[in-house]
C-alpha cells in the first residue's frame, strides 16, 4: 500500500472514530427527549458519511454494518418506523462492530470479523419494526416505556443506555 492511500485509511479512521464518538451520546438524548428529527437526522448522516467513504475505500465489511444501522436510521428518519429501545440497541451494537473493524484496520492485523450475524439481526429488527409500526408506539411516550419488541440476545457491551 503507498503512502498516500495508508494516509487516507488513517484519515477515513480517525474521522469515522469521531463519527462514532458523536453516535453514542446522540442516542443517550433520544433516550431523554424521545423522537428529535434533529438528533435522529445526525446519527443517520454518519452512518451514511461513514459508509460511503468506505464503500469508496472498499472496506466492504464496514459498509455492510453502517449500511444496515443507515437503513434503520433512514426508516426513523422518514417516519416509516418509530424509535424503540430495540432498534437503539442493535444500532448500538452496530457501533461497536464499526469500532472493532476500525481497530483491526489501525492495527492491520488482517483479522475479518463475521459481520453476518449483526447485519442478519439489523434486517430482523428492521422487518420487525415495520411490521409492528403503528400498533401501539406512541412517539409521545419516552422511549424507556416502549415495549420490547425484539427478543435482544447480545447486549451492547459499551453503551451507557443498555442496562
Amino acid at each position: 500500500m503507498n503512502d498516500e492511500m495508508e494516509e487516507i485509511i488513517q484519515e477515513f479512521i480517525t474521522e469515522a472514530e469521531e463519527s462514532l464518538d458523536k453516535i453514542e451520546p446522540r442516542f443517550v438524548e433520544l433516550e431523554q427527549k424521545g423522537q428529535d428529527a434533529s438528533l435522529i437526522n445526525d446519527i443517520f448522516r454518519s452512518m451514511h458519511t461513514i459508509k460511503g467513504a468506505a464503500g469508496f475505500l472498499g472496506l466492504q465489511l464496514i459498509v455492510d454494518v453502517a449500511h444496515s444501522a443507515e437503513n434503520i436510521m433512514k426508516k426513523i428518519r422518514d417516519n416509516e418506523i418509530a424509535l424503540s429501545k430495540p432498534l437503539m440497541d442493535v444500532i448500538l451494537e452496530s457501533i461497536d462492530m464499526l469500532r472493532l473493524l476500525l481497530i483491526h484496520l489501525k492495527e492491520k492485523d488482517g483479522v475479518e470479523e463475521d459481520v453476518a450475524p449483526l447485519v442478519q439481526e439489523l434486517g430482523n429488527a428492521l422487518k420487525t419494526a415495520i411490521s409492528n409500526y403503528g400498533k401501539s408506539i406512541n412517539p409521545d411516550i419516552p422511549i424507556e416505556e416502549y415495549p420490547s419488541r425484539l427478543k435482544h440476545q447480545k447486549p451492547c457491551h459499551r453503551s451507557p443506555l443498555i442496562q
